[in-house]
């Protein structure tokens, strides 16, 4: 919550409390302290930590705590850190969820980086591991719904219809396209 607040520095110094009282953080510890930093665009401290985690046998960073910075990321438009921040997972054997996936998608289609938005889905496609669901959909329609890119639109909507995954109100909301097409 202080990171949410933009007090990142109050939640370092919770931090070193914790610390200095002789606790062990854990895992959920240090992924909030991460996002502290991370929501306040202050990605070196963040990245800091998780290298101090991945020294530590039972705090290990995982999808989760990379899934936030990466969310973080592209909120603050650094999209030059997701690609290393992905590599390093893939050396440390860190898969990707769904989450992480969709995060990436989202974040891209927001930015209007339409490209390297449906490269992260053929990402997510290719893994084998984590199949696209409704929040990928959306992502995708409202992508290319703000910017009137209307014929993407249905063809991924019709796509992901193939792929078994029906739309929502969240969807129809966003759907700005011909009638015909939002039939089962």
């Amino acid at each position: 919550m202080l990171g949410k607040c933009k007090q990142p520095e109050h939640a370092s110094s919770v931090f070193t409390i914790i610390l200095s009282e002789g606790f062990n953080p854990t895992l959920d510890v240090y992924t909030s302290l991460v996002g502290a930093f991370g929501h306040n665009g202050l990605f070196d401290e963040a990245i800091s930590i998780i290298d101090g985690m991945k020294t530590i046998s039972d705090c290990k960073p995982d999808a989760y705590t990379y899934t936030i910075l990466i969310g973080c990321c592209g909120k603050f438009k650094r999209f030059d850190l997701i690609p290393s921040l992905l590599a390093e997972m893939t050396y440390l054997g860190i898969e990707c969820t769904a989450v992480t996936y969709n995060t990436i998608i989202d974040r891209y289609g927001k930015a209007g980086l339409l490209e390297e938005m449906e490269s992260s889905l053929s990402l997510m496609l290719e893994s084998g591991s984590c199949l696209p669901d409704i929040f990928t959909l959306n992502s995708i329609i409202s992508a290319y719904g703000d910017r009137k890119r209307i014929d993407e639109m249905e063809k991924w909507y019709i796509e992901f219809q193939h792929m078994g995954i029906d739309p929502d109100l969240t969807t129809f909301n966003t759907y700005n396209g011909r009638p015909e097409y939002m039939k089962k």
